[in-house]
């Protein structure tokens, strides 16, 4: 999919671009199901870092985060998200190929505290800009947010 001079440009001045139906309805809804077959745990993801925290309106422990889902361990739903077509568009935004450092799926239920402003950087010693505060806690490379993920386009460089 070739994108066009305006969409490069829009990307340019406000950081994000609308493809309305860049993902067919049949993908939407296969995604959607995996997400909530993910959430209820009916699908085996041995491989994925949940998070819960609890739920400010009925006391349980509800599931707010996974990470680690993508690449080798559903290579399905990773080629619908992050396949072809969509690392060909990418490519065209970024100028170089993409490389994905992190991916979660957060899920909102009602009453959950909003996430706080932040900028994500990488949770290895050592990878702080000077201008960073100390981290407050050690990182956890048990998350998988730093681990390669098979199946996905490695950064090219000269």
């Amino acid at each position: 999919m070739s994108l066009t001079n305006e969409q490069k440009l829009t990307f340019s001045q406000k950081g994000f671009i609308v493809l309305k139906g860049f993902i067919d309805t049949d993908a939407i809804s296969r995604i959607s199901a995996w997400l909530d077959e993910l959430q209820a745990g009916t699908q085996a993801s041995d491989h994925a870092a949940k998070y819960y925290e609890k739920s400010p309106i009925t006391g349980e422990n509800i599931l707010v985060r996974v990470e680690h889902v993508l690449g080798e361990h559903d290579p399905e739903i990773a080629e619908l998200l992050l396949g072809g077509k969509t690392r060909e568009c990418l490519e065209q935004l970024f100028g170089e190929a993409p490389l994905l450092f992190k991916e979660k799926i957060n899920y909102k239920h009602p009453g959950c505290r909003a996430d706080k402003l932040h900028q994500d950087q990488a949770a290895a010693p050592g990878r702080r800009s000077p201008q960073e505060s100390p981290p407050q806690r050690t990182p956890r490379l048990s998350a998988g947010g730093l681990q390669p993920l098979g199946g996905l386009v490695p950064a090219q460089r000269s």
